[in-house]
């Protein structure tokens, strides 16, 4: 089994819904993609159709205030 290598990114896209980015270009068949969605503290995020969460994501500060921020890798 070959071991994974990072290979390119897509084009950064500001959002206030999760709006996929476009794949990045020379993608290839069996290739892992991360989307990683950064949103405020309390904002419940949703998987984007045809993607799943990590196990163990999201991941929040522990502030409890708007300044809070959330970090989930689909």
């Amino acid at each position: 089994m070959a071991i994974p290598t990072y290979v390119d990114a897509g084009t950064f896209t500001a959002s206030s819904t999760l709006a996929i980015p476009p794949l990045p270009a020379g993608w290839a068949a069996d290739d892992i993609f991360l989307l990683l969605c950064e949103t405020r503290g309390g904002d419940a995020g949703t998987a984007p159709t045809g993607w799943t969460a990590v196990t163990g994501s999201p991941v929040e500060t522990a502030g409890g205030t708007l300044d809070d921020t959330r970090l989930t890798v689909f």
